[in-house]
C-alpha cells in the first residue's frame, strides 16, 4: 500500500496523473477486443498519408507533404514504443516496434508503385525543394527531431493538451522521408534513399 502511495506521488510531481494511467494505456497500445478495428484504421490512414505525401513531393506541393503528416498514424506505434519500454513491458514494446517496422516497409514500398506513373526525368533531387530538403539531414534535423520528440511524449502524458498532438505530428516528419525513400530507390537514386532514410531515423530515435 505504501508503495502504491509513493508511485502515486511521485507521479504527481512530476506530473502524471495517476489515474490516467489506464485511459493512456488504451490510448497508446492497440490490443483487446478493438485491435482489429484500430489496426485497419492504422493501415488505411497510413497508406491514404503515403499516397498523399508521395505526390505531394513530386509535385512539391507543401501543403500537401503538411496534410500527409497530419493524417499519418505513424507517430502512434513510435510512441507506444517508448511507453512500453519505460514501462518495463518486453511484449508490449516488440509489438508495438513490430507494427512500426511492417507500417515503415508498406510506406516505402507503396511510394515506390505509386511513383511509377510519374516519368523518370520529371523527378529531380536538386531542383523538387519538397524532395531536396529531405535527403541531407544535418544537426538542425537532430534538434528538431529530439525537440519534436519530447514534445510528443510530454503531450501524451497529459490528457488535457492531446490537441496540440497535431503540431507534433507536423514537427516531426515521418512519412515524407520514407516517400523520399520509395520514390529515390525507385529511380535507383541510391544516396538520396540513404538521406531520407537517416532522416526518418533521426525522427524516429
Amino acid at each position: 500500500m505504501q508503495s502504491s502511495n509513493d508511485f502515486r506521488a511521485l507521479a504527481r510531481k512530476i506530473g502524471f496523473d495517476p489515474d490516467y494511467l489506464e485511459a493512456f494505456e488504451r490510448k497508446m497500445f492497440i490490443e483487446g477486443p478493438q485491435s482489429a478495428r484500430r489496426l485497419t484504421n492504422f493501415f488505411v490512414l497510413l497508406l491514404l498519408a503515403a499516397t498523399i505525401a508521395t505526390y505531394g513531393l513530386l509535385s512539391d506541393s507543401t501543403a500537401s507533404v503538411i496534410g500527409a503528416m497530419i493524417v499519418a498514424p505513424l507517430m502512434g506505434p513510435i510512441m507506444a514504443t517508448t511507453a512500453a519500454v519505460v514501462m518495463g513491458s518486453a511484449q508490449r514494446t516488440l509489438r508495438s516496434l513490430a507494427l512500426v517496422v511492417v507500417g515503415v516497409i508498406s510506406v516505402i514500398a507503396l511510394s515506390m508503385a505509386l511513383s511509377w506513373v510519374v516519368p523518370d526525368v520529371a523527378i529531380s533531387f536538386t531542383e523538387n525543394g519538397q524532395l531536396a530538403s529531405r535527403i541531407a539531414p544535418g544537426l538542425l534535423s537532430l534538434l528538431t527531431a529530439l525537440a519534436s520528440g519530447a514534445a510528443g511524449a510530454f503531450i501524451t502524458a497529459r490528457e488535457e493538451i492531446a490537441d496540440s498532438m497535431g503540431g507534433v505530428a507536423i514537427a516531426i516528419s515521418l512519412v515524407p522521408p520514407l516517400c523520399v525513400v520509395g520514390i529515390a530507390l525507385r529511380v535507383g537514386e541510391f544516396g538520396p534513399a540513404s538521406g531520407a532514410m537517416m532522416l526518418f531515423i533521426t525522427n524516429f530515435l
